[in-house]
């Protein structure tokens, strides 16, 4: 095999109550990584956002392409990777754009290297890429590696357990045209919260897993609500509010930030006007005079994959 193309998808992280522990793959936008065999080490010789640096050592994609390769040489397996790196995630999005470089670039060079390992002990290497650039947490690289909707149940030690969500559910998640650093955000978390926040919060978070195992999507909707954390970074995203308030108007079971924002993301299922609800959700944006772009998608269950 001289050459492989690995899609890696978006995903949605904290779903509302989640923080940290909740994520889901979307079907786009995604990554796409394209690898091939060298003698030895990394290469990043392509990559489609100028802003991204291009150094190995630097890059989400290549820091994680070397944890593999170093994996597979202690291992006894020989070779290298170079890689091209194909944004199709917004920078600074909240969808996951350096989760997404950071899986496929692992999963790229695991198959290019005659795929030695499974995708469990890829995590690490996806993980240590992406804490180089935006924190140490595994929501987003869990959920774009794995596939479906992740739930963490503990870091320390790391424990991580996959669901399927509904085949019926539909997301719409909406990008405007504009930036939130994660870093940034992660400045106005709460470190405290209330007794009564604490319980509403579990409550919403629970109902999300149980509408998963009973196939309720409006259930899984009307668990994304976050009293915690959602107010202290709404005011980071120009119109949120707005955004919100038409996505539900529209018909959408729930609404929320993805991630870190500044896109926000709303749960419908295929009797709804998916269409309807996206935008009205850009609407609002435009009223704060932000342009975005809509994705509407079921949720990506295989996660990475090889496309090519």
């Amino acid at each position: 095999m001289n050459e492989i193309k690995v899609f890696a998808p978006a995903t949605v992280a904290n779903v509302g109550p989640g923080f940290d522990v909740f994520g889901f793959a979307l079907g786009q936008p995604g990554d796409i990584i394209t690898a091939r065999k060298i003698d030895s080490g990394v290469r990043l010789t392509k990559i489609s956002n100028p802003r991204l640096p291009k150094e190995a050592d630097k890059n989400c994609a290549s820091i994680a392409a070397a944890e593999v390769v170093k994996m597979a040489n202690r291992r006894g397996i020989k070779g290298g990777v170079e890689l091209e790196v194909e944004k199709g995630i917004s920078l600074c999005s909240g969808m996951g754009g350096s989760a997404a470089s950071a899986v496929g670039g692992a999963v790229a060079a695991n198959e290019i290297l005659g795929r030695p390992f499974s995708k469990k002990e890829l995590l690490p290497a996806c993980i240590v890429a992406e804490e180089a650039v935006s924190g140490y947490h595994a929501d987003n690289v869990s959920a774009c590696l794995f596939g479906g909707f992740i739930l963490i149940k503990t870091y320390e030690p790391l424990e991580i357990i996959q669901l399927k969500l509904p085949k019926d559910l539909i997301c719409i998640a909406v990008n405007p045209e504009y930036e939130v650093q994660t870093k940034e955000a992660r400045k106005v978390v709460p470190q405290q919260v209330d007794l009564k926040s604490l319980i509403r919060q579990v409550g919403n978070a629970s109902s999300i897993i149980a509408g998963i195992a009973l196939n309720d999507v409006k259930l899984i909707g009307r668990g994304v609500d976050d009293c915690i954390v959602e107010p202290a970074r709404q005011h980071l995203i120009p119109g949120f509010e707005k955004v919100k308030e038409n996505a539900l108007d529209a018909g959408a079971y729930g609404c929320s930030i993805s991630g870190s924002g500044p896109s926000v993301f709303a749960i419908a299922d295929k009797s709804l006007d998916a269409e309807n609800i996206a935008k009205s959700m850009q609407a609002a944006f435009l009223e704060v005079g932000l342009k975005s772009k809509a994705y509407i998608s079921e949720c990506e269950n295989e996660g990475a994959k090889v496309i090519k």
